[in-house]
C-alpha cells in the first residue's frame, strides 16, 4: 500500500493546481447513506445480506471482523442504499469519521447503515480507486475533518457537505494509468485475504474438532 501511496502522490502532486477541480456529486451517480433495521444488533443475523457499518471501514481497507448481516426482508426495506462493486465507503459520523475503502466484491450483496455513506462514481472502477485514495489523502483528510467539526451537534458530514466537496480531476489518461496500477494491487490483497480468512475457518473447524474429543 506504500508503494501505490508513493505512486499516487507521484501522479498528482500539485494536482490542486495542475487539475480542474470539480464536486463530487458531478462525477457520481449516487452519494448516499443508509439505516440501521428495527431492532439495531439484536435483529442482526449469522447468515445474509452484509450490512456495512463504520467498524467495517478503514482508510483503504475493509475490516470484515465486525461485519453484521440481516435478512432479505430487512434489506428490501434498504433497496435505496443497494452496494455495488466498486462503490467507495465513506464513514460520516463519530470517531472513524472519514475513514474511507472500497467495498471487496465477497461482501456483496450488501447495504450500509446510516454512518456509512456509499459514493458511486459515474466512471467506475477507475474512477473509484482515484476517489478513494483522494479522500484519504492528507490535505483531503484535514478538510474533511474541518467540515464534521463545523456544525453544532456532533462530528458529522452530511450528504450535501460531501457532495459538494470538490476533488481535482486528472487527464484518462493519468487516471486509467492509476487505476491499472491500484486494480493489480487490490487484486493481489483480496486474494491474500481470501486465503487468510479461508484458513482462519479451517483452524477454527480444526480446534472444534479437538475440543470436542
Amino acid at each position: 500500500m506504500a508503494t501505490l501511496s508513493a505512486i499516487y502522490n507521484n501522479l498528482f502532486a500539485d494536482a490542486e493546481i495542475r487539475f480542474p477541480k470539480v464536486p463530487l456529486q458531478k462525477i457520481c451517480s449516487k452519494i448516499s447513506s443508509g439505516a440501521t433495521p428495527k431492532g439495531g444488533k439484536t435483529a442482526y443475523i449469522s447468515k445474509g445480506v452484509s450490512l456495512i457499518r463504520s467498524t467495517n471501514v478503514f482508510n483503504f481497507n475493509f475490516e470484515y471482523g465486525e461485519l453484521a448481516h440481516i435478512t432479505q426482508n430487512q434489506a428490501d426495506a434498504l433497496s435505496n442504499v443497494i452496494v455495488e462493486p466498486y462503490d467507495v465507503l465513506f464513514n460520516i459520523t463519530g470517531v472513524s469519521i472519514a475513514r474511507c475503502c472500497m467495498v471487496p466484491a465477497d461482501v456483496l450483496p450488501a447495504r450500509v447503515n446510516q454512518h456509512v455513506m456509499i459514493v458511486r462514481p459515474i466512471m467506475g472502477e477507475v474512477m473509484s480507486y482515484y476517489i478513494m485514495f483522494t479522500l484519504c489523502s492528507t490535505g483531503n483528510k484535514g478538510k474533511l475533518l474541518g467540515i464534521s467539526q463545523s456544525g453544532s451537534t456532533r462530528e458529522a458530514i452530511n450528504k450535501q457537505e460531501l457532495e459538494s466537496f470538490e476533488i481535482p480531476i486528472p487527464d484518462e489518461a493519468t487516471l486509467n494509468q492509476f487505476g491499472l496500477l491500484s486494480k493489480n494491487l487490490y487484486e493481489n490483497i483480496y486474494t491474500n485475504v481470501k486465503e487468510i480468512r479461508t484458513l482462519d475457518e479451517v483452524k477454527k473447524v480444526l480446534l472444534g474438532q479437538l475440543s470436542s474429543h
